[in-house]
């Protein structure tokens, strides 16, 4: 029940002055504070808009152009203040008329102390209890749409991370092809100076085009949709892929500093492992930033404890916590933020990722000192088959194996690439999508590898695979994928399927041809002598 003993501001609208006054004395010895009363609705609504009450006590019948029940529709609109019904008398019509406005409750004249105070009480307390229903239905609203955008903006960075992909393939690829011509040019005055501004300018290009390798690569880790399978995971990459993807955070209000000791893998998801450490960063670059915060470092360290586990810690040397704080912070939609600014539901998030795959966090804190978040994990079994990274590239063989390679590839400049990193090697065959490719086999061509983009325009690299495999099975097993990113969970079950034939763009000429290598030696092909590939093209766009 509502303490009286805060002094709730109560409005009576009442005409009749005497019981007016009555319920205005006896209110305020209940501990309330009753400055006015009203005799009209226009009076009500006047002191309303000068001080918006807590409760309006209302005679249904009074003076005026506003009976109470109208004037009760209005102070609801306006101010949202509950009302209670005060009367001698009403025809059922009237009532009927009452209860559609869900009055707080009803009193009749004359009003008894102990019934007045039970009204007012509950009143007060179920108008509160509502206003928190709403309150909290607006915030999971909120939450809601949040998560929508967030889902929105995830698919968006999959089709971005996807769509430069295939451009950033072929600049590194050509960047690198005119690096090694230009590294292998011999003048019998050496090289010029314009020569030696080239290759450092086109090291330059290829350092910023490495960046951006990395931040899509990055993308990619973070909008991929969580299967739930999880795999190894080496927990220093993923802690260097967070940092990277919230330095422009970081860099506002923290130096960061990382330790990372010789850890083994741990079994998880990557991306909701990077979610854990991203959340946890940003906490604490939001930590250094407030009032009271006692630095501006946030320090990054990986180790293997005392019985084998492996351990993230990550510091800040920001405000810090209450012990009451930290009692709740990992609770669902507890914070310590303003209105607007967190959700409550990061920790919890992260709480459950770890604690799903048998790991700990805890968190260490003082105010004023900062905090310490400290995460452990069990180590991963060692690896069996079933757990090959799908883009691990093998090492290149020492001999070379000749082949002859269908390429299917929609970007025509990659096509270009392709040709340039590995036509002298192989007799290539250049298409740009699987209705060709289909067609030529289907003519009777076969061929040593068919090197496909798994997302192709009109039919994809999976629909190749899955037609080839129904009439070709031979050939639908010499496929291997090149992909921009797998942001569906069929494309990603796809490449977990084909285990190590896949290769992740942008790739590099020596990846191609190990792959390559790899799989010819792998399906029986022996090396055959070293001359310059015929290319055969169904299309030169």
């Amino acid at each position: 029940m509502v303490n009286p003993e805060t002094g709730l501001h109560v409005l009576v609208v009442e005409d009749e002055r005497v019981v007016a006054k009555d319920l205005q004395l006896t209110l305020t010895r209940l501990g309330y504070r009753v400055p006015v009363t009203a005799a009209s609705g226009a009076a009500a609504l006047e002191a309303a808009s000068q001080r918006c009450p807590d409760l309006v006590i209302m005679d249904i019948r009074i003076e005026g152009e506003l009976d109470g029940i109208q004037t009760a529709e209005l102070l609801r609109e306006r101010f949202d203040v509950p009302v209670v019904f005060l009367t001698a008398y009403a025809d059922q019509a009237t009532v009927a008329r009452a209860k559609q406005l869900e009055p707080q409750a009803y009193l009749l004249k004359p009003v008894r102390l102990d019934e007045l105070r039970s009204a007012v009480e509950i009143a007060i307390y179920k108008h509160h209890m509502l206003r928190v229903q709403r309150e909290r239905e607006h915030r999971m609203q909120r939450r809601l749409e949040l998560a929508e955008r967030l889902a929105s903006l995830g698919t968006v960075a999959a089709g971005v991370a996807h769509e430069v992909n295939n451009p950033l393939s072929f600049v590194i690829s050509n960047i690198d092809f005119a690096l090694a011509e230009l590294q292998t040019q011999t003048l019998d005055n050496g090289n010029p100076a314009w020569m030696r501004e080239l290759v450092q300018a086109l090291g330059e290009a290829q350092t910023g085009a490495e960046r951006v390798k990395q931040i899509v690569s990055d993308l990619r880790a973070f909008a991929r949709p969580s299967s739930g399978r999880p795999e190894r995971q080496n927990v220093n990459r993923v802690l260097r892929s967070a940092i990277d993807m919230v330095a422009h955070e970081l860099r506002r209000t923290a130096k960061v500093r990382t330790d990372f000791g010789d850890v083994p893998a741990v079994l998880a998801n990557e991306t909701r492992l990077s979610q854990v450490f991203m959340n946890l960063l940003l906490n604490a670059a939001h930590a250094v930033a407030a009032p009271g915060a006692a630095g501006h470092e946030i320090s990054v360290r990986s180790y293997v404890d005392g019985v084998g586990r492996v351990t993230i810690e990550v510091e800040d040397q920001g405000c810090g916590m209450s012990q009451d704080t930290q009692n709740r912070i990992f609770d669902p939609f507890f914070t310590t933020k303003e209105p607007g600014l967190g959700t409550g539901l990061g920790l919890a998030i992260c709480r459950g990722i770890v604690t799903s795959i048998q790991g700990e966090i805890k968190v260490e804190s003082r105010e004023g000192s900062g905090s310490r978040f400290i995460i452990t994990l069990p180590r991963a079994p060692e690896p069996g088959p079933e757990l090959a990274a799908v883009s691990s590239i093998p090492p290149l063989p020492t001999t070379t194996i000749r082949g002859t390679v269908l390429v299917v590839d929609d970007e025509p400049l990659l096509r270009s690439v392709i040709t340039r990193m590995i036509g002298s090697e192989h007799e290539l065959t250049l298409v740009e999508g699987a209705d060709q490719a289909l067609a030529l086999i289907e003519a009777g061509e076969r061929y040593d590898v068919i090197l496909c983009d798994l997302m192709l325009r009109r039919h994809t690299g999976m629909e190749l695979h899955a037609s080839l495999l129904a009439r070709h099975a031979d050939q639908a097993r010499r496929m291997i994928f090149l992909s921009g990113g797998a942001f569906t969970s069929e494309a990603g079950e796809f490449l977990r399927l084909m285990k190590r034939r896949h290769l992740s763009k942008p790739f590099t000429a020596e990846e191609l041809r190990a792959i390559l290598q790899h799989h010819l030696a792998r399906w029986g092909l022996s090396a055959r002598p070293s001359q310059r590939a015929t290319l055969l093209s169904t299309n030169h766009a």
